[in-house]
């Protein structure tokens, strides 16, 4: 929906620093929500997921343009990026307790 190249630009520095920030975040929680036995593997399991949504994402892209056009894509992406922001407030907390 830009009309310009400079918006594009913004969208994209604005949705990278965000993004950014996010994964900082998930990766200061992560370890938290798994008992030391298999912390290593709970994190490196949630990295890996994330992963490959990023690979698989883009692939969904030309599928879903061809079937509802840009505003599709965009509405598809905006619902994970709803839900990803649902599933963050249902993360327990984990102020005070010990982690074992």
């Amino acid at each position: 929906m830009a009309s310009a190249e400079w918006q594009i630009i913004a969208a994209g520095c604005l949705l990278s620093f965000f993004n950014l920030g996010a994964w900082g975040a998930l990766y200061a929680i992560g370890p938290e929500l798994y008992p030391t036995s298999i912390r290593a593997t709970g994190t490196g399991a949630g990295a890996a997921f994330g992963r490959i949504g990023s690979i698989l994402a883009p692939l969904t892209v030309p599928p879903v343009l061809a079937f509802g056009g840009s505003t599709a894509v965009f509405g598809v992406f905006a619902a994970a990026f709803a839900l990803a922001c649902l599933a963050a407030f249902t993360l327990p907390e984990q102020r005070g307790v010990a982690i074992a």
